[in-house]
């Protein structure tokens, strides 16, 4: 008895799982996709028209990096964007980071008085430059 109400529960969950509540290809048009770290370094607009024809909202990552367009570039970059797709692309602020002046209270409220810039423009987070190190040891080695 044991037995066949084992296999009773057995068959009656495998044959529940194998139905799908999975998408199929003609869905993907219709779901709504979101891209949380895309880099925008080009005002022409290719990369968001496709995105937008697959439904993709994105978040573009501004960073200070040398082999990165400038800072001033990708902020310019995700404002163009984010005006042409309101509520669908949304950028991440970052900042200069300047190691001549770090530390000193006139760094801190340049970098402050940007940052707030931004968040009152519409960035939705800050990418702090991890890679500050990187970026200083290549500038000495050029």
């Amino acid at each position: 008895m044991k037995t066949k109400i084992a296999y009773f529960i057995f068959v009656t969950l495998a044959l529940a799982g194998c139905q799908t509540n999975y998408f199929a290809e003609e869905d993907n048009q219709s779901l709504q996709k979101i891209d949380s770290h895309v880099h925008l370094e080009s005002d022409q607009g290719y990369f968001e028209d496709q995105a937008m024809k697959d439904n993709f909202k994105l978040i573009t990552i501004n960073v200070d990096h040398l082999d990165s367009t400038s800072v001033q570039q990708q902020l310019d970059h995700a404002l163009l964007s984010t005006k042409k797709y309101p509520g669908k692309v949304f950028y991440s602020a970052t900042f200069n980071f300047d190691t001549v002046g770090w530390g000193t209270e006139e760094w801190s409220k340049k970098v402050i008085s940007h940052l707030k810039s931004n968040i009152s423009g519409g960035a939705i987070s800050v990418k702090a430059p991890e890679e500050h190190w990187y970026n200083t040891d290549r500038q000495n080695r050029i």
